[in-house]
């Protein structure tokens, strides 16, 4: 059976009953989190998925890039995770690709506007505010309930 939070609660208040912070009565805090997050944006034309599906044309002919290489190498997941003296995550990694100007995973590559202009919904901005606001979804999945004291 578990317990719910108010027999927890009243169970720690009755603990600590009488209590006074004398020596050796030590309150300890966790430490907050750090998050390393890698962010990998690939070059003009390259799209690691449409890679590997392979074809003839566009981001589907090229082999996989330097760049989707290099965030496989870069530490990712739990099993990478550090902990800090409390039980509780002090250092947590992410590796996030962003696909290269000018191509749409699973899609047709947009030459003119996005490869050539880097305009559109593949250009540049739209690659850098996506980016943006992923890493801001990373942030919040990564530190539940706890405001992390650096983003590297």
């Amino acid at each position: 059976m578990t317990q719910g939070f108010d027999e927890i609660d009243s169970q720690a208040s009755d603990a600590a009953e009488g209590l006074s912070g004398e020596v050796g009565n030590i309150a300890q805090t966790c430490p907050k989190i750090t998050l390393e997050i890698g962010v990998f944006f690939d070059g003009t034309n390259n799209n690691e998925m449409n890679s590997g599906i392979g074809g003839s044309k566009g981001s589907y002919a090229n082999a996989r890039s330097n760049v989707s290489l290099l965030k496989e190498c870069y530490k990712h997941g739990p099993s990478y995770y550090t902990r800090n003296s409390c039980g509780g995550y002090a250092r947590k990694f992410h590796a996030e690709y962003v696909p290269g100007i000018g191509t749409v995973s699973g899609e047709d590559d947009h030459k003119i506007k996005g490869s050539a202009l880097g305009m559109g919904p593949t250009g540049v901005e739209a690659r850098v505010y996506g980016a943006c606001i992923r890493i801001g979804e990373i942030v919040r999945s990564l530190s539940v309930g706890i405001d992390p004291e650096k983003i590297i």
